[in-house]
């Protein structure tokens, strides 16, 4: 997924139809926010271009509460989505240094 296909989805989570350039900002420091905490919260690696469905329907709903201004409570409400996918990561890192 391309850089511009997530800014896509991101969108259309949000059900943002129109173009303006103060919300394309905004959306874009929703992506930028949310995928820093992808990666520090989920041991994502930190190209999201790189990350398969799961953690990208992740990002989107991370994107949806930072956009809201609400992402302490992503935090909450997706405290086990965060953590399978914080497990995911380390068990796919692990199997990559196991000779």
């Amino acid at each position: 997924m391309t850089a511009d296909d997530i800014t896509a989805a991101v969108k259309r989570k949000l059900n943002v139809t129109w173009d303006d350039e103060t919300t394309d900002k905004r959306i874009a420091d929703a992506i930028t926010k949310s995928e820093a905490a992808m990666c520090r919260l989920c041991d994502c690696p930190g190209d999201a271009t790189t990350w398969d469905d799961e953690d990208i329907g992740l990002l989107l709903d991370a994107c949806l509460y930072e956009f809201s201004n609400a992402f302490d409570d992503f935090r909450a409400n997706y405290a086990d989505a965060i953590q399978a996918c914080r497990m995911k990561h380390e068990i796919t890192d692990d199997a990559a240094v196991t000779p």
